[in-house]
């Protein structure tokens, strides 16, 4: 993401947060939850399309 994005999607959650309740998770949610992010293959997956996305608005120009 472009700075600018950055700072207004850190605002956007911030904002968004304090204007939300904190819902309680139960245990077998947090499992599920849990073994999906922590799968490296769902992990890279989710990755990759910011990955590619970014890398065709910046023409491949933030890559070394």
């Amino acid at each position: 993401m472009h700075l600018f994005q950055v700072l207004s999607h850190n605002i956007w959650i911030s904002l968004n947060h304090t204007l939300t309740e904190k819902a309680l998770v139960n245990d077998e949610q947090a499992c599920k939850n849990f073994d999906i992010e922590a799968d490296t293959d769902y992990c890279y997956a989710e990755f990759q399309l910011y990955y590619d996305y970014e890398h065709h608005l910046s023409n491949g120009d933030f890559t070394l």
